[in-house]
């Protein structure tokens, strides 16, 4: 599902390595609505590098790709 936030940037956390090749930083960001929600955003890989232009309190607009799994237990149920 692709889904569009605008909004203020309200932090940008370090890049942190997670074995040997997954690098991810997260992005909170406050949508610009009557009331407010903060989203954390993730960058893995090559895509850390698009928040070295950008910093707290910049108005962005973000096309986001989310999704999700499907939980399961032992015993194949969700």
């Amino acid at each position: 599902m692709n889904a569009e936030l605008n909004g203020i940037i309200t932090d940008i956390f370090p890049v942190e390595s997670y074995g040997n090749f997954e690098k991810r930083v997260t992005w909170v960001k406050e949508t610009d609505v009557q009331y407010p929600n903060h989203y954390a955003i993730e960058f893995h890989q090559n895509d850390v590098n698009i928040l070295d232009s950008y910093k707290a309190g910049d108005i962005v607009k973000c096309k986001i790709d989310v999704r999700g799994r499907a939980y399961k237990t032992k015993d194949g149920k969700a």
